[in-house]
């Protein structure tokens, strides 16, 4: 298989697998991270070995902080301020 569409493959593979886990979630009402993470676990080269990252090279570098950071930002968009009252005050303050 040429080294680019294997790569595309990897990257459309891992953005339906993506919208899935979020589709998925938000169908059983469960937090969309935890079945993401369970996405990556399980389609990675610990479980079935079809999403590979590695072969990405130094993009991979590039593309997690980035993905982190909006993991994050969706994190915190959905932050509902009215529920800080009902947590402890040091995760209050941590927020």
């Amino acid at each position: 298989m040429d080294v680019s569409l294997g790569l595309t493959l990897q990257i459309i593979l891992t953005v339906v697998a993506g919208v899935g886990a979020q589709v998925l979630a938000e169908y059983v009402n469960a937090p969309a991270i935890a079945l993401l993470l369970l996405f990556g676990i399980v389609l990675g080269p610990s479980g079935l070995s079809i999403l590979h990252p590695s072969w990405l090279g130094v993009g991979l570098d590039v593309l997690v902080p980035l993905l982190v950071a909006i993991i994050l930002f969706e994190g915190g968009f959905n932050l509902q301020l009215r529920d800080l009252g009902r947590v402890s005050g040091s995760l209050r303050n941590l927020v």
